[in-house]
């Protein structure tokens, strides 16, 4: 790579990839924000829900299901209606498909608070975890703190702001990024 460092900001997918980044390559990688992030794979129970779903709802279902919560789903709101129809025309189906295949095929990011594990891998560098207090992801984000060290680690649960907090309240969130950024040093 030609740069010295990152500072990466990652949602969902992107949030997992750079955190694999950071794990493979930790002096390139200076901050993290990422959110939404699931830093666990699918286990056989998932696998076979997301099969049996599969046959039931469609493909731009199964993607919102991952972006909003069910709350915002049965109250079908503009911003839901407007990435339904963003996912069914515009996005290649065939290439979601295989990217949703490729998300569920996933591992586990395998990292462990410090101290807990012999050679436990974790993130070294600072990171903001952020997620909406409805977010489908919120399980996997609370988890994702508990394994990182307490001392780097920033979590950020957004009220009010369902499954895409960076849509639904940037105001708040840009301000926790600046706040971030200061803490680093910037």
């Amino acid at each position: 790579f030609s740069f010295k460092y990152v500072i990466g900001i990652g949602v969902g997918a992107g949030a997992y990839v750079l955190a694999k980044f950071a794990l493979i390559f930790p002096d390139l990688v200076e901050g993290l924000v990422l959110m939404n992030i699931d830093p666990n794979g699918k286990g056989w129970i998932d696998w076979a829900a997301s099969k049996l779903s599969g046959l039931t709802s469609t493909l731009p279902d199964t993607v919102l299901s991952h972006l909003f919560s069910q709350e915002e789903l049965v109250n079908n709101t503009e911003l839901v209606q407007s990435y339904r129809q963003q996912i069914s025309s515009v996005v290649n189906q065939f290439n979601l498909q295989l990217f949703l295949n490729m998300y569920n095929s996933r591992r586990d990011l395998d990292i462990n608070r410090p101290g807990t594990v012999p050679n436990a891998k974790t993130l070294r560098c600072p990171v903001m975890l952020v997620v909406g207090d409805n977010a489908p992801a919120e399980e996997g984000v609370v988890e994702c703190n508990s394994k990182l060290d307490p001392t780097n680690t920033t979590f950020l649960k957004m009220a009010d702001s369902g499954g895409l907090p960076q849509v639904t309240q940037p105001g708040k969130l840009t301000e926790a990024f600046k706040y971030f950024l200061q803490g680093m040093g910037y």
